[in-house]
């Protein structure tokens, strides 16, 4: 079993004009992941995950969603079981773009915008965060270290990017596997457990851009899947 943890703000689910798209595309993630992995995939909400719960749910591995909500508007008091999953629990994780900056975030890294956009800069989206450094569509993304999630997708794969903020510093503990033009920490991994997190979103690859589903099964196989 799979568990699909959704970071979502609750008082953005609370819009039904935002989180009904916002359910279906989840749906969409959870269905990609119970066809690659071969095992059901549970959706849950930060709020409702413990690790008693995981455990009766045999919950074998966990992913962690984005969130467009900024994370200076959560109570991170509310995320002390997931904390400590994330810092102390035996499951595989993989976490997508705000994912990974919460798994830095509960180990002690900094996170916030990757700043304003350079005088002379093209803003990619003038729709989202205006006037912001951010990555908004299909990017490639420099390897910097071999490991088993990118096995079979080269130096320079292309992946979704939908973001605004970045990791400042890699968190203690993990070391640093990929990185793009604009942000130096795409993708994280712990020392040595099998937690791993992006700042690109592997769930939305394309028939153009398939490398995502390829991330995707290489993190199920080290799953055991």
């Amino acid at each position: 079993m799979l568990c699909y943890v959704i970071l979502e703000h609750s008082r953005y689910l609370a819009d039904l004009t935002r989180s009904e798209p916002e359910l279906a595309r989840l749906l969409r993630h959870k269905f990609r992941f119970e066809e690659i992995s071969g095992v059901p995939c549970l959706i849950q909400h930060y709020t409702r995950v413990t690790a008693e719960k995981l455990a009766a749910w045999k919950v074998q591995a966990l992913l962690l969603s984005g969130n467009a909500t900024d994370w200076d508007e959560y109570d991170m008091a509310l995320f002390t079981d997931l904390q400590w999953i994330i810092r102390e629990g035996h499951w595989p994780i993989l976490g997508f773009c705000g994912g990974m900056q919460l798994i830095g975030l509960v180990n002690g890294a900094l996170c916030g915008p990757m700043g304003r956009l350079p005088e002379g800069m093209a803003d990619p989206d003038p729709d989202y965060q205006p006037g912001m450094l951010k990555e908004k569509g299909y990017y490639p993304i420099d390897i910097l270290r071999s490991d088993p999630l990118f096995e079979g997708l080269g130096e320079r794969p292309v992946f979704s990017e939908w973001h605004y903020w970045e990791l400042k510093a890699m968190p203690p503990g993990f070391v640093r596997l990929a990185a793009s033009e604009l942000c130096p920490i795409q993708a994280i991994r712990h020392e040595t457990r099998p937690v791993y997190g992006t700042l690109f979103h592997p769930e939305e690859y394309s028939e153009e851009y398939p490398d995502g589903r390829q991330l995707l099964s290489n993190f199920f196989r080290i799953c055991g899947f």
